[in-house]
């Protein structure tokens, strides 16, 4: 499922880079898209993203609660010996090692790549074709909001393509909630799954609704950071 995903968001990110410099005929290239059936399965390639979220929450829940199972039932005798911890709604110090594996999972791949993009690459990026988008300039106000996984309240203004990491973090954030509830309350697991589902989606169809947008991201446009007089200074 995750190769397949990832097929899908590199076909449908190919499809819409393709026409900001490689495609003259732009308009009957966004036509062709948006009047046929098949191609709703490139136009809708952002769908994508949504099963590497259910694959994250999958793992998350398959994982701990295949491990609370085995350390707390299996191996009941053997809890304090080895120092065990039950996670209920107040261990406090369980949680914590909780969220400090998965930072320690993200933030050294995270930072290097956030320092090297901001210091090193921003240099290569400085052209009058990417004018916008210098990670120096819009990284060195906001580097703090990536860290802190909050960049999608501010803007999300460095590194644009970081939001998945945010979201996901903040969507790893709110697990224990509905892992406890799925473990002691099942019923009221299920409760509030299926709220927070129904509630999202009918917060997006209004949003639709409210702003006429349509349905599939079309028409297509040239992304902001995208300079179009650059090809007719330099390829007359």
């Amino acid at each position: 499922m995750k190769f397949l995903s990832l097929v899908w968001v590199i076909v449908g990110h190919s499809f819409a880079w393709i026409q900001v410099s490689y495609v003259e005929n732009v308009e009957e290239y966004r036509a062709d898209l948006s009047n046929s059936f098949f191609s709703t399965l490139i136009t809708n390639h952002t769908l994508s993203v949504a099963n590497f979220f259910l694959i994250s929450a999958t793992l998350t829940s398959y994982t701990w609660f295949n491990k609370t199972r085995k350390c707390f039932r299996a191996c009941i005798r053997i809890i304090h010996q080895y120092n065990l911890e039950k996670p209920t709604w107040y261990s406090c110090s369980y949680w914590l090692r909780f969220y400090r594996h998965r930072l320690i999972r993200l933030w050294p791949a995270y930072l290097y790549s956030l320092s090297v993009l901001t210091f090193r690459s921003s240099t290569a990026m400085y052209h009058s074709i990417w004018s916008a988008g210098d990670p120096y300039v819009q990284c060195i106000p906001h580097w703090w909001q990536n860290i802190l996984f909050i960049n999608i309240f501010g803007g999300n203004e460095c590194l644009g393509w970081t939001w998945y990491i945010s979201v996901e973090f903040i969507f790893f954030a709110f697990s224990p909630i509905f892992l406890l509830l799925l473990r002691d309350k099942t019923m009221y697991g299920y409760v509030l799954s299926f709220t927070v589902i129904i509630t999202s989606s009918v917060i997006v169809g209004l949003q639709l609704y409210v702003n006429n947008y349509p349905a599939s991201p079309l028409p297509w446009t040239r992304t902001v950071n995208y300079d179009p007089s650059f090809y007719k200074v330099r390829f007359p």
